[in-house]
């Protein structure tokens, strides 16, 4: 079920800006190699008081997972959730995914061919509900109402 939606309009309210924000950060973290926009002590990196997120001339510091954890925490691949979860181009997209694990240590990933099966297996077999399923609730609002001010 969705959130009610007076609650939603006053998470909307309050939150959209920040969240925005945080998105901007999130892909900045990844685009400058894992310089940290958080500080250490918010250690649920939400920003919310008595936190803050570290404005840019405070962040200079190399996020540890990046040094020691994995190679590099450069992006790559951009994934976009619209086309995955789109049968049309959720293959193409899902194979994005497994050509980066491809040929990693350890890792066993199916050919494209292999990839683009699973995709459309798991599609038509995926247990409900999902998100669609959500309009059809009793008493429930449509997405349509969950709605961005113009602003916004």
């Amino acid at each position: 079920h969705r959130a009610p939606l007076d609650d939603w309009i006053k998470w909307r309210d309050y939150r959209f800006n920040d969240e925005i924000e945080l998105w901007g950060d999130y892909i900045d973290f990844y685009m400058s190699n894992g310089i940290k926009y958080w500080f250490d002590y918010d250690f649920e990196r939400n920003g919310q008081y008595p936190f803050r997120y570290a404005n840019t001339t405070e962040r200079y510091e190399q996020d540890a997972h990046c040094i020691l954890d994995v190679e590099t925490c450069v992006p790559k691949a951009v994934v976009s959730y619209e086309n995955l979860i789109d049968p049309l181009t959720g293959p193409a997209e899902l194979n994005k995914i497994a050509d980066v694990l491809r040929g990693k240590p350890g890792m066993t990933v199916l050919d494209p061919d292999g990839v683009s099966c699973i995709y459309h297996q798991t599609w038509l077999n995926a247990p409900e509900p999902n998100n669609d399923s959500r309009d059809d609730c009793p008493g429930c609002n449509p997405r349509e109402d969950y709605k961005f001010t113009s602003a916004q």
